[in-house]
């Protein structure tokens, strides 16, 4: 007769659930790591998969300690996951690696992540910023991640991030305002 130990039942259990968080969150972070990629599904599939397999990692090594510590904090692991993958898209343009300008052919507005729509307009303004820009506007106008959340994943100063989130809504003001009319 086999027995499980505690020690391997908490690896299962941890194991699904890290399997059930993959299921409910891997849409809202591919869509969000496509945004930053400017349409690239390659380079979005790529950072999704990096930023999974990170979390995968941090997942094992720490388990329920390491949620238990981004809870305390206030931290979302799904808003995380898709940062994650926001940055790892950034710092592949950052290397001089991909950017591509993928579009689609279709025309008004397109869920970027599940429950957010964005004009096409807009769609277009953020993928013509620099990249550390648009990664700020991503993090914040796309996954609701708060200045120092973006800080932290970004490795950049708030009073950057809250003058690129100030630069894009005056930029996104009147395409906002036009497609409401």
């Amino acid at each position: 007769m086999t027995t499980v130990t505690p020690q391997s039942d908490d690896i299962d259990r941890s194991q699904a659930d890290f399997e059930n968080f993959y299921r409910a969150t891997v849409e809202r972070t591919y869509q969000a790591a496509l945004r930053m990629a400017r349409g690239d599904p390659d380079l979005a599939r790529d950072a999704t998969q990096d930023a999974y397999a990170r979390l995968l990692r941090q997942w094992r090594g720490s388990g329920s300690r390491s949620r238990q510590a981004m809870a305390a904090r206030g931290g979302d692991e799904g808003r995380h996951v898709a940062a994650v993958a926001v940055r790892r898209v950034a710092d592949a343009e950052r290397r001089g690696g991909r950017a591509a300008t993928g579009r689609s052919e279709e025309g008004g507005e397109h869920e970027d992540v599940p429950g957010r729509k964005l004009p096409d307009s807009v769609r277009e303004l953020i993928d013509r910023q620099p990249v550390e820009r648009r990664a700020v506007a991503v993090l914040f106008f796309l996954l609701e991640c708060g200045d120092g959340e973006i800080a932290d994943i970004l490795a950049i100063p708030r009073t950057v991030i809250r003058a690129h989130v100030e630069r894009m809504r005056v930029l996104m003001k009147p395409l906002v305002d036009g497609a409401r009319e």
